[in-house]
């Protein structure tokens, strides 16, 4: 994934997710991931160090409902001074519409990057994905802030590719 502003290249991250155990409806999975330097972190595109993660998720389906909680940790490496380890969690509900078609709320806060609050941002998320197939899957959403430290609101799209 990368992140572009006004021809920029925020840092690359790269993840992977596995799914170790599944029975009965409930599937739980890790999530490492790690960010490479690519962006001019000066300029705020990045963080000017690698930087690692990992994601415990669980998910449970109780058809055509699925819920799912995530947590996860980071090690932000920062030439910035900010806050080093990072701690996220959310939980989200999703509906299955139609056989391709999923559409789903999320609710989530983390860890502030700055040292001096202890207050994290707070999201709300509306989304959709549609399975283009068996291997390719297409996500897009609206993320709102609940408190002063989370966005405004973003739009997000994406694409995961299953294998």
């Amino acid at each position: 994934m990368t992140i572009f502003s006004k021809e920029k290249l925020s840092d690359i991250t790269i993840e992977a997710k596995w799914r170790f155990f599944e029975k009965d409806g409930l599937g739980i999975a890790i999530k490492p991931g790690i960010s490479v330097p690519s962006g001019d972190y000066k300029q705020g595109f990045g963080t000017g160090r690698t930087t690692y993660k990992a994601q415990f998720i669980a998910s449970k389906e109780i058809a055509p409902f699925t819920l799912n909680f995530n947590g996860g940790y980071q090690r932000y490496e920062n030439r910035i001074d900010e806050r080093r380890n990072l701690f996220s969690s959310s939980f989200n509900l999703n509906v299955e519409v139609l056989k391709e078609l999923i559409i789903g709320g999320e609710i989530g806060i983390a860890s502030s990057c700055d040292p001096e609050t202890k207050t994290g941002p707070a999201f709300f998320a509306l989304g959709a994905n549609y399975n283009m197939g068996r291997y390719l899957t297409i996500d897009g959403g609206l993320k709102l802030g609940l408190n002063k430290y989370e966005i405004d609101h973003s739009f997000i799209l994406g694409f995961t590719i299953k294998f």
